[in-house]
């Protein structure tokens, strides 16, 4: 089966195209240009999931495509994610994360940590996930320190190496908000690892690359968790009677 999957997050949208299950080709779609942009061409399915308020242009796209298409949205497929959570609260894009690092890494403690719009943080064990954090990502409180503030710059996230402490206004902003993220990860992490001492930490989001040499344990980089788990969900839903 060739099929297109479409990851439409709040800032732009990912997709990657999957042939019998190997992924062939991935990229990245903004918004504004998702009226002209050409897919892959002599598909067979579409899945796809939205968090934006964009969800109804992505709908009216892959429908114009005439593609039979699988919209990921609660209440999501049984079988999948066994968890304590309330499943009709979480979002596509997270039980997605959830379901693709279960699909890899079996009933293997992990913490999963996808650094997005929003920072995620989700803990699982002996293959079912227990719960998690949510707060806010690099951008959202530097773009907060910005609009509720007077005099705070509008700043793009740190790119270089972490400083300490901050030597102007600027680099406080950027450190304090890349020292504060690092230290709800590590304070996370650092629980999960008090019932599970070979907890496993899988990284995935935009700002995934920032914080990659911030661990100690073995890091599992994944940028392309929410369409490997996308595409896991379609396998199960086409083999589900």
């Amino acid at each position: 089966m060739r099929c297109l999957l479409i990851d439409g997050g709040n800032s732009r949208i990912k997709w990657a195209l999957v042939v019998q299950n190997q992924w062939i080709e991935s990229g990245l779609v903004d918004y504004q240009a998702l009226s002209v942009w050409c897919p892959p061409t002599n598909l067979d399915a579409i899945g796809w999931l939205c968090v934006s308020k964009a969800e109804n242009q992505i709908q009216a796209f892959v429908e114009k495509l005439g593609i039979n298409h699988f919209r990921l949205a609660a209440p999501f497929p049984d079988g999948l994610v066994n968890s304590h959570y309330n499943l009709l609260e979480l979002g596509p894009d997270r039980f997605a994360l959830i379901a693709g690092a279960l699909h890899e890494f079996g009933p293997k403690p992990l913490v999963i940590l996808s650094l997005g719009t929003c920072l995620t943080m989700d803990f699982c064990a002996e293959g079912i996930h227990l719960g998690g954090f949510i707060s806010p990502g690099l951008t959202m409180r530097l773009e907060a320190m910005h609009r509720f503030t007077g005099k705070l710059p509008l700043l793009h996230p740190p790119s270089g190496h972490a400083v300490w402490p901050g030597r102007h206004t600027a680099e406080a902003m950027q450190e304090g908000a890349r020292q504060g993220i690092l230290a709800e990860m590590k304070a996370f992490l650092a629980q999960a690892a008090l019932q599970y001492p070979d907890v496993l930490v899988v990284l995935c989001g935009g700002d995934a690359p920032i914080f990659e040499n911030a661990f100690e344990k073995p890091i599992f980089a994944r940028p392309h968790l929410v369409l490997q788990g996308l595409a896991a969900i379609i396998l199960h839903h086409d083999n589900t009677p």
